[in-house]
């Protein structure tokens, strides 16, 4: 069994759990995976392990936040 777990949205709330979808192949879970980094931008998301929680506290570098250092806007 394939697993991954994704916490959804560009600002999670405190307490909001990420998702686990599982697959039976390796091949549905990468093709889960390319689908996600298609519609890049549009949606955000995070994979986080299995169980994840969202708290305020925890540092935390989101993906856009890393786009933009990258390209110094």
């Amino acid at each position: 069994m394939h697993k991954i777990s994704i916490l959804w949205g560009e600002t999670p709330e405190d307490g909001q759990k990420a998702k686990t979808y599982t697959f039976k192949t390796k091949v549905e879970l990468e093709a889960f995976k390319l689908g996600l980094s298609e519609h890049e931008g549009w949606y955000e998301w995070e994979e986080v392990k299995e169980g994840y929680v969202f708290k305020w506290d925890q540092p935390r570098l989101h993906q856009l936040e890393e786009y933009y250092r990258k390209k110094g806007i």
